[in-house]
């Protein structure tokens, strides 16, 4: 015995399905483009571009203004730390320590070849402040709940 076909669909729906099948793409490729522009713009409003040199620095005063951008960052931190949910204030603290550092970089021509070990240097910062984002951000959705818990139960015991 042969095994039973499957049935055949109606050939007056056929119109329907392919429209429906239409729709179904169109809101599909729609969605898929509207999250993929989001994300580029969200990337690009979080890297800033570097600007043009507005000064010309020596290698001894951008080694000053490195170490105070690391001081800024770290007092940030601190700041931030004590925040309920630091994740929300230091994003936007980010975005302009990212534009601060950039004007830096600029000022101070990281990329002449003289200046090999000041690019490095400045990598190490791009490094820091990333470090320091994904700490803030881990801070505020895992220690923070846990913190708040931790308080109101000793709270609770009062």
């Amino acid at each position: 015995m042969s095994e039973p076909s499957a049935p055949k669909p109606d050939a007056h729906l056929r119109p329907f399905r392919l429209f429906m099948w239409a729709i179904y793409f169109v809101i599909t490729i729609t969605v898929s483009l509207l999250v993929t522009f989001s994300v580029f713009k969200s990337v690009g409003e979080m890297n800033p571009d570097r600007p043009a040199a507005a000064r010309d620095l020596s290698v001894s005063e951008c080694v000053v203004a490195g170490n105070a951008l690391i001081d800024m960052l770290e007092t940030q931190r601190q700041k931030y730390a004590e925040q309920p949910d630091p994740s929300e204030q230091f994003i936007p603290f980010r975005i302009e320590w990212l534009k601060v550092k950039r004007q830096l970089e600029a000022d101070c021509r990281i990329d002449a070849p003289e200046r090999k070990q000041l690019k490095g240097a400045f990598d190490h910062l791009e490094d820091l402040v990333d470090s320091y984002t994904t700490h803030a951000v881990q801070f505020g959705t895992q220690v923070t709940p846990q913190l708040k818990a931790t308080r109101n139960a000793l709270t609770a015991i009062k």
